[in-house]
């Protein structure tokens, strides 16, 4: 650094060089089935919040935000808007979590949320969020297991399965770098209306690809109504 840069910049990169390490705290595979017991031990809304966490890698607040009408059940779609991100944009909604969504969807009203007891009178309600992080620690062999660290699960285990690093990127709503035609070609809140029905969409795919390998960890059948057994899926590099 000393030969390039000067000493006060010298100083606050050899800071963050020996100071700031990522956070490297995940859901264990190991502990998979015990952080589904606590889950599952939970009120519909906040089963349905946590398990949305780790079965799409959203961001806690953005999915806390989140409303009915941002949600399409039949197209198996859920719209938000992410960090740094000026409208919302589409993403994937695996059908496991589309299944659970689908048994309280009657009773709700398109401008209310999905999550009210964690999103109250248009606020993130802090109060149980921390509530819930202590409640999933207790369950597992974590230490502080926090609720991004279920979005950093997501990604751990879909690149450990070989999922393809540019479709995490978009699944999780990850800046795709200097994408020159992401930045200024590409209209997102209009990418809906030309998607054919019929037509396979790779992330849709992909994202139950993810909730598969989730559910065979945790020991669980992939229909909350049906009793349908996993087989983890393998894929090669």
């Amino acid at each position: 650094y000393k030969d390039i840069f000067s000493p006060a910049e010298t100083v606050i990169r050899e800071f963050r060089h020996h100071v700031y390490k990522p956070r490297d705290t995940i859901l264990e595979a190991k502990d998979f089935p015990a952080w589904f017991n606590m889950v599952e031990g939970l009120e519909p809304e906040e089963r349905d919040y946590m398990l949305f966490l780790l079965f799409t890698g959203q961001r806690s607040g953005a999915a806390a935000t989140l409303l009915w009408e941002d949600v399409d059940l039949k197209r198996k779609r859920f719209y938000v808007k992410g960090k740094g991100d000026k409208e919302k944009k589409g993403y994937p909604l695996p059908d496991y979590i589309a299944q659970h969504l689908s048994l309280r969807v009657k009773a709700s009203r398109p401008h209310e949320p999905v999550f009210p007891t964690v999103y109250l009178n248009g606020e993130k309600n802090r109060g149980r969020l921390s509530q819930l992080v202590d409640m999933q620690t207790k369950a597992v062999s974590v230490d502080h297991l926090t609720l991004h660290d279920l979005r950093r699960t997501f990604n751990t285990l879909a690149k450990a399965n070989y999922i393809p690093e540019d479709t995490i990127k978009q699944l999780m709503g990850h800046s795709r770098g200097k994408d020159i035609n992401e930045k200024h070609y590409t209209v997102n809140k209009k990418l809906d209306q030309f998607r054919r029905d019929d037509g396979p969409d790779k992330l849709q795919i992909a994202s139950n690809e993810i909730a598969e390998i989730i559910l065979d960890f945790a020991g669980r059948n992939p229909d909350p109504k049906k009793g349908k057994k996993v087989t983890r899926i393998s894929r090669k590099k």
